[in-house]
């Protein structure tokens, strides 16, 4: 290889790679005679990108290989800004980790319950006010998607400003590799120079939602019980992060995710993520991988510029839009191999298509949500650049956009945190004074009479029947919903997968009759059948949020109301009635129309979600939920047939390949053959299926949650009794809340001085 910067040998580098490639086969593979193959081996400018293209399938050689050049370009500059933007918000984390700790280490006698609850209540709430911050607070995470051929790995080593990241012949990453700045090695897990950590994940663990995110998630907090082995990157890259490393064939995991903690500057900034290449293995991973993709900040969709944006690329990348809240914020379409092609003119040509074609492939509703059109996408053309590291005017559009938008998200990111954390940490502190308040230390009951215990448990009787009413409700409403989805789904189904619709898609967006023509049909298809499976869950899923928030308002207001039914008098004023509820999701593996429900409970409570308990704050991260976020109801609920509808188009992508072109009358006959897919696919089926899961995780989520509802109004109300407590542990155990809440109110008024 040429330390000059000059283009390859593409011709060298085949012979050189297998013997058995001859110049008569090269010129063979790309059609050419003996003679100007001599002239192209004298002159590797002349190849053309669809003869490199048809050698590099031939050989398995990336065009990256063949194209590539010993002097990559200069990549971004960003200016440091995060350390210095975070340092307020580090200082107040570190503080709540610390009084953490000491609330962790705070005895409290096992045999005063009320302590031990409020203890906990604390705990939780610390947890996930440190980890919401944590979280989102982050600094900006970049991810580059795309096959394995199209330079993934070279636009990382671009970005980073140093060739880390490996690139094989046929590069075959395995897990998505976190590059992140030697600062965040995690303490206690790595020795001496090992800077690279791999994760597993169980084969038999069932994942859902944004599984990189929650990888993630799970690393802000600690946990290492995963870890498989500790080492040096370049060695542990070579073993786990590529399809022919020694431990990937293994039966008993799947590598879940590679952390390689380096010393350079710009991952002080940013977090760079290498998927796996999209298509290069097997269907399963593409749909994970094509969900993962849309929860991260910055997304580089790679694509060759000789054949652009074509197939199920396509589906992924309409998948990946809808997936994300920000609409099209934050993507970038690379043509990559761009001097290849070379002439400006044509470069823009593949990209009018290229993005014409994506358009043609959404639903309608998508394209109003994203404002663009058949007619008008000029917001997505100006989100589509040429890529090429080997050549500086290629690389500055891709420099330009991160060295202006990388400070932009640290600082949003950072101020907004930074308030969400001060307004919650202020509302805290004046929950604590008021807890402080209304604790009578002093205040003795001595044991429950006969005629007490009576009242009591006539009392807890009549919440339970409270209780069951209110499941019975919800469990009414969710049957309702479920039958309201199935039926809008059938009949949209219908509608859709019929020879007069598909007919009059293909005159309307005038598709040709060739293999691109129909590849596009049937991604367009496919995702009106998204439509029908997401809009009504959509709907249904906030009117059952609603529901049951009011059912809880209702619920409290009528304990309210009636304290002193059965003779009993009970104070709730200290009783969270959503907490109480929410308590029961950690009880269960899914959550369905809960997650908007809890994602809502979490948005009103601003950063502070700590309304809820940690275990839910991860798994509706998992989700693909940030948690207090705002606006991600609508991701969480566009993904709801996330897996099963990508799994489809894929799987009528890879029958349109076989179809052939058609004459005649073509396109009744592409419509009947495209039905006939689907009915094969059992497509139907398969979506109604999974309408039923999702309602049927929302019934076991219902019925955990009132059952943890009713338990936790029937621990309070015997508590209200002290049930079983001498007058010497009633007084210990106020004296030690009263102990907590001061505790606490100084702790959050000292958090509020640092954040202000």
């Amino acid at each position: 290889m040429s330390n000059s910067g000059e283009m390859n040998n593409p011709i060298d580098i085949v012979m050189e790679s297998n013997p058995t490639y001859t110049m008569e086969k090269i010129a063979s593979i790309m059609g050419v005679t003996r003679q100007t193959l001599n002239s192209y081996k004298n002159n590797p400018s002349l190849i053309n990108v669809q003869q490199l293209y048809a050698l590099s399938q031939e050989t398995g050689i990336s065009m990256e290989n063949l194209l590539g050049t010993a002097e990559m370009k200069k990549g971004p500059s960003i200016p440091p800004k995060y350390e210095k933007a975070s340092s307020k918000l580090s200082r107040a984390i570190r503080s709540a980790e610390i009084f953490l700790n000491e609330i962790n280490t705070t005895e409290v006698d096992g045999r005063l319950k009320t302590a031990i609850r409020r203890k906990e209540e604390i705990i939780d709430e610390l947890e996930n006010l440190i980890l919401s911050a944590k979280d989102r607070a982050r600094k900006p995470m970049v991810c580059a998607f795309g096959p394995s051929d199209a330079g993934k790995s070279t636009l990382g080593n671009f970005i980073l400003g140093k060739r880390v990241i490996p690139a094989e012949y046929t590069p075959m990453t395995s897990a998505p590799t976190y590059y992140m700045h030697i600062s965040e090695k995690p303490e206690g897990v790595m020795d001496g120079i090992e800077n690279t950590v791999v994760y597993k994940r169980n084969k038999r663990e069932k994942k859902s939602g944004n599984a990189a995110i929650q990888r993630h998630y799970e690393y802000l907090t600690g946990d290492k019980s995963n870890v498989i082995k500790t080492g040096v990157y370049k060695d542990l890259l070579t073993s786990f992060g590529t399809r022919k490393g020694d431990y990937f064939r293994s039966n008993d995991y799947d590598i879940d995710e590679i952390d390689v903690f380096l010393d350079l500057p710009i991952l002080k900034e940013i977090t760079f993520v290498d998927f796996p290449g999209f298509g290069s293995g097997m269907e399963s991973d593409d749909i994970s991988l094509t969900m993962d993709v849309s929860a991260f900040d910055i997304i580089f969709i790679l694509s060759q510029s000789n054949a652009f944006l074509r197939g199920n690329e396509i589906s992924a990348i309409v998948n990946i839009f809808r997936h994300k809240e920000a609409g099209l914020s934050g993507i970038y379409l690379l043509a990559t191999h761009a001097n290849a092609v070379g002439k400006p003119e044509k470069l823009e040509e593949i990209k009018h298509a290229g993005c014409l074609r994506i358009v043609n492939a959404m639903a309608e509703d998508e394209k109003k949500r994203l404002q663009i059109s058949e007619n008008n996408f000029s917001v997505l053309k100006k989100r589509c650049y040429c890529f090429d590291p080997n050549y500086k005017h290629w690389c500055e559009d891709i420099n330009s956009e991160l060295e202006k938008n990388v400070p932009k998200i640290i600082k949003e990111r950072l101020d907004r945190t930074n308030k969400e954390l001060c307004d919650t940490c202020t509302k805290l502190y004046k929950e604590y004074v008021n807890k402080v308040k209304k604790v009578r230390v002093k205040s003795r009951r001595g044991a429950c009479s006969d005629e007490e215990r009576k009242a009591m448990e006539k009392r807890i009787h009549f919440e339970k029947e409270r209780g069951e009413a209110i499941k019975n409700t919800l469990l009414d409403s969710i049957k309702i919903k479920e039958a309201y989805c199935l039926d809008q789904l059938e009949k949209r189904y219908y509608e859709v997968v019929s020879e007069s619709y598909i007919e009059s898609v293909i005159n309307k967006k005038n598709i040709k009759n060739n293999k691109q023509g129909i590849e596009l049909l049937a991604s367009y298809l496919s995702e009106e059948l998204n439509e029908a499976c997401s809009k009504p869950m959509k709907k249904t899923s906030k009117e059952f949020s609603n529901e049951v928030k009011n059912e809880l308002d209702q619920y409290k207001s009528d304990i309210d109301d009636g304290m002193d039914i059965g003779g009993v008098h009970i104070d709730m004023s200290d009783f969270n009635f959503t907490r109480a509820f929410a308590s029961g999701l950690t009880g269960v593996a899914a959550y369905g129309a809960l997650a908007v429900w809890a994602n809502a409970v979490a948005a009103g409570s601003n950063l502070g979600a700590y309304i809820l308990v940690a275990k839910i704050v991860s798994a509706l991260s998992a989700l693909g939920i940030s948690v207090g976020g705002t606006g991600a109801v609508a991701a969480f609920v566009a993904s709801i047939g996330g897996p099963v509808t990508i799994g489809i188009a894929l799987a009528i992508l890879s029958a349109v390949a076989v179809f052939g072109i058609f004459t005649g009358t073509w396109k009744t006959r592409v419509a009947r053959k495209l039905i006939s897919a689907y009915k094969d696919n059992n497509t139907l089926t398969k979506m109604k299926k999974n309408v039923k899961a999702y309602w049927k995780d929302t019934e076991r989520a219902v019925v955990s949650c009132v059952d943890a509802l009713q338990q936790n109004v029937e621990e309070h109300i015997k508590n209200q009794f002290n049930e079983g407590m001498t007058d010497e542990e009633i007084f210990s155990a106020n004296e030690k809340i009263l102990y907590l809440n001061k505790e606490c109110a100084k702790f959050y008024e000292v958090m509020t001085e640092i954040l202000e």
